[in-house]
């Protein structure tokens, strides 16, 4: 894709350019990496302790987060519990302002989806059947 978007900067003798390339962006991969295993390492048993304590005081939001993928329940946290502004939200997951913006929208639709889905099936639960009016 660099070389692709960069098509007019490729010199004539194009491998060692191309090589170049392809070692910065395999070391940006790896970092990334390195950042999402390293919050993931520190973050998850936080979460998860948090979960444990609070579950009882809103079972219906603990239950949707439970739901949704770790990537969305990841964004979520950091800018419910973390308090990170989507920048600051960004830079800890490696990605663009923007791209975590619609990574946040996305993963508060989904949040809503389950937070009605839970509604729906308590309410089915607690709605009284014709048997037991």
């Amino acid at each position: 894709m660099v070389a692709f978007r960069r098509l007019e900067e490729i010199p004539d003798d194009p491998l060692p350019w191309l090589l170049a390339t392809t070692r910065r962006v395999l070391a940006n991969h790896r970092r990334a990496a390195g950042r999402r295993e390293a919050l993931t390492a520190q973050l998850g048993p936080l979460y998860a302790s948090a979960w444990r304590d609070e579950i009882a005081g809103e079972p219906d939001l603990f239950g949707a987060l439970a739901r949704l993928s770790d990537r969305d329940r990841e964004i979520l946290l950091l800018v419910a519990w973390e308090d990170l502004d989507p920048a600051s939200a960004a830079v800890a997951l490696g990605c663009s302002r923007a791209t975590f913006a619609v990574r946040l929208h996305r993963a508060r639709r989904r949040l809503g989806r389950a937070m009605a889905q839970i509604n729906r099936e308590t309410d089915i639960i607690l709605r009284p059947t014709e048997a037991t009016k």
